[in-house]
């Protein structure tokens, strides 16, 4: 990943010239987001910047205030949506009758579904039912297209590398997420792999 700003002159030849780039690198099969600094601006300025960059292949277009952090992105999956946020314990998910998620249905329960409920029911045996669900530990993407995992795998993943990350300095006992991300490619500007450019500089 490359991160570069724009500044200077007015906000609408920043906006242009954002605008140029953007489509002369997605052009070129990149893949990119737009962040702004949105200070006392509403979210609809951030929504309407994000259905330009947007319509024109941005990945995500991002606004950052001094009390929040707002993120307009390509629609996708629930958990394509949760890399956006800090670590949970729960995600609760409205609708969604497509995805294939564990679901309560209210009223008759389905084949699928973990449980039902009807208006009045006490949530004493649902909540152990929830509170019983596997955890999701390790989501693993290749090219943008998530491959599933098995528990036995996410737990073997997962052992491998907290074992590797725990005799690194800044690693902490309470740690709650990782996140590792590695970029296959060689790089496209000096067709040098990653190797090559360490065993220079080391």
């Amino acid at each position: 990943m490359r991160l570069f700003g724009i500044t200077g002159s007015t906000k609408s030849n920043r906006i242009s010239l954002i605008e140029g780039i953007t489509k002369e690198l997605i052009k070129k099969d990149n893949k990119l987001a737009i962040v702004f600094s949105v200070k006392g601006k509403k979210l609809k300025f951030i929504e309407k910047e994000a259905h330009r960059f947007l319509s024109l292949g941005a990945e995500a277009v991002i606004g950052i205030n001094t009390s929040n952090i707002f993120v307009l992105a390509k629609s996708g999956k629930i958990l394509d949506a949760l890399e956006l946020v800090p670590p949970l314990d729960y995600v609760i998910a409205e609708g969604f009758d497509d995805e294939l998620l564990t679901k309560i249905n209210i009223g008759k329960k389905t084949l699928h579904s973990l449980a039902s409920w009807s208006t009045g029911m006490p949530l004493d045996s649902l909540l152990s039912k929830i509170e019983s669900l596997p955890s999701i530990k390790v989501n693993l993407t290749i090219d943008g297209k998530r491959i599933p995992l098995k528990p036995y795998v996410q737990n073997v993943i997962t052992s491998i590398v907290k074992g590797f990350i725990s005799t690194l300095k800044g690693y902490e006992q309470n740690a709650r997420k990782v996140s590792l991300k590695i970029d296959l490619l060689e790089d496209s500007l000096t067709g040098q792999s990653y190797k090559d450019n360490y065993d220079k500089f080391k």
